[in-house]
């Protein structure tokens, strides 16, 4: 009988201890747990990719749950993590999106694993950590249709005057 209750207690305290780790910040209060986040996050992507950094606004943080099977690494499906989003000035800019970034980071450790840019594509920070990579991301609109989303500076939209011919 003391052996059920001691391995009993033992698979309780693994089990607890297994969930504390899985959310390092479910237990902070929210603002706190947040301006690690967003620290975390600027961090990556004033190293990575500077050109998408914006400071028009606070970045959103939220929490997203466990990853997928879809597109990821199998080590990595059921793992927990925030998404930090930096928001671009639609007076100043226009895109297809209304983000210019999104950055993910794990909730076990708190570290930034990867980026979702505006334009589609993706940055694996954990392989830059791990592979010391020093490239810049660079910043890239890409071109839909005839126009272009570039930035527009709405003070200086003025009609044009045209020269009429005989």
């Amino acid at each position: 009988m003391k052996r059920i209750l001691i391995t009993l207690s033992a698979l309780l305290l693994i089990t607890t201890a297994g969930y504390a780790q899985k959310n390092m910040f479910e237990k902070m209060p929210p603002n706190q747990r947040d301006s690690i986040l967003i620290e975390t996050a600027t961090k990556a992507l004033l190293k990575y990719a500077p050109g998408y950094y914006r400071d028009y606004k606070k970045p959103e943080v939220i929490f997203r749950g466990a990853l997928s099977k879809k597109h990821h690494k199998k080590e990595d499906w059921g793992r927990l993590y925030y998404q930090v989003t930096f928001f671009y000035d639609p007076l100043k800019e226009k895109y297809l999106r209304d983000y210019t970034v999104k950055v993910n980071v794990w909730a076990d450790n708190g570290k930034a694993y990867d980026m979702e840019f505006m334009n589609g594509w993706g940055f694996d920070v954990e392989k830059a950590e791990k592979e010391g990579y020093t490239t810049v991301v660079p910043f890239f609109v890409p071109r839909f249709k005839k126009g272009t989303p570039l930035p527009v500076d709405s003070s200086k939209n003025v009609p044009r005057k045209f020269k009429v011919y005989k």
